[in-house]
């Protein structure tokens, strides 16, 4: 389950780095665009993590098999 939970965590790792960058430019636009980058990222982490709760039985399943449903209840307190 933790090993989920940090997979979702790095999907938007290159978003953040090309953010990074460009906000190191020094643009007039910078605020503008951190927030703009920030609002839609919250919504993506937002969208993912209600996902992964609702779906957790099956990702479980598909990924380890039925011998860890324990590990489903794991997941959902961890997602959120």
């Amino acid at each position: 389950s933790e090993k989920i939970v940090r997979l979702a965590g790095q999907i938007f790792e290159p978003i953040k780095i090309a953010l990074f960058i460009r906000i190191n430019k020094k643009d007039h636009n910078t605020h503008y665009i951190f927030k703009k980058f920030s609002t839609t990222l919250m919504i993506f982490a937002v969208l993912l993590s209600i996902i992964i709760y609702v779906f957790s039985k099956e990702i479980i399943t598909i990924i380890y098999g039925n011998g860890f449903t324990d590990s489903i209840k794991i997941l959902q307190i961890l997602i959120i």
